[in-house]
């Protein structure tokens, strides 16, 4: 997927715009609840028609299943042409915020299910969003249509990942990831003092040395983000 390629059209209505940055600023000075920030950002999207049926499939492309860098990409190409912002430089809260918004907005796309509650809203005062509940699955009529009432319900956004996951084939956020095991692997690997290895790496085999740069730059990067601690609290609250 070559993403120079695809185009996304910016808003006419210079409203969609405002509407979207807005959520930003919330989402990144805490003026309202995570989640309520999210919920709107992800309304916004699907409202602002910016993800067509072509931008979709481009961005799919032949692949079989969705996949994050699908999500990725996404983002990429919104923030160079509808927020005409650099990406590597965008704000990091920012742009998990809006990796996160634009799955949920893409779900509510594909299923055509996003809603409005009796007072003509998307989302209700506790920051959830409706959604038609006629377009579940039998797995998600199960958990969040068990009396099997139907019409409208209110998701939250942790629901509606859930929910998009099961529309778009993704697995859940909640199971481990294949990275988070190779990861304790690693870690066990290393850290085994039964080996020589403990916290020294210089006791390492020789033949490791020569990624030692590259897993350190990687791990330092890691650790200055984990650093910054208001953002820390956003991106992992209610998780």
């Amino acid at each position: 997927m070559n993403i120079d390629k695809i185009k996304m059209v910016k808003p006419n209505n210079k409203e969609v715009i405002t509407s979207i940055n807005k959520d930003f600023t919330n989402i990144v000075n805490g003026e309202i609840k995570l989640n309520t920030g999210l919920a709107s950002l992800s309304v916004n999207l699907v409202n602002s028609n910016i993800f067509t049926s072509e931008v979709i499939n481009l961005v799919k492309g032949t692949d079989n299943k969705w996949l994050p860098s699908h999500f990725n990409a996404f983002a990429k190409i919104m923030v160079r042409d509808v927020l005409e912002d650099n990406f590597k430089q965008f704000d990091k809260v920012k742009k998990q915020a809006l990796k996160k918004a634009i799955k949920i907005a893409v779900g509510f796309i594909v299923a055509k299910s996003l809603a409005k509650f009796t007072n003509d809203k998307h989302i209700n005062a506790k920051g959830q969003i409706a959604v038609n509940s006629s377009k579940f699955s039998p797995t998600m009529k199960k958990k969040f249509d068990s009396k099997q009432e139907g019409g409208i319900k209110a998701l939250t956004v942790k629901d509606s990942v859930s929910y998009v996951n099961d529309v778009l084939g993704l697995s859940d956020s909640n199971k481990n990831s294949t990275l988070k095991a190779q990861l304790e692997k690693v870690l066990a690997t290393i850290t085994n003092e039964k080996a020589g290895y403990g916290n020294d790496f210089v006791e390492l085999p020789a033949d490791c040395r020569n990624l030692y740069v590259p897993v350190r730059n990687k791990l330092q990067s890691i650790i200055d983000f984990l650093q910054i601690e208001k953002e820390d609290k956003k991106l992992y609250a209610n998780k």
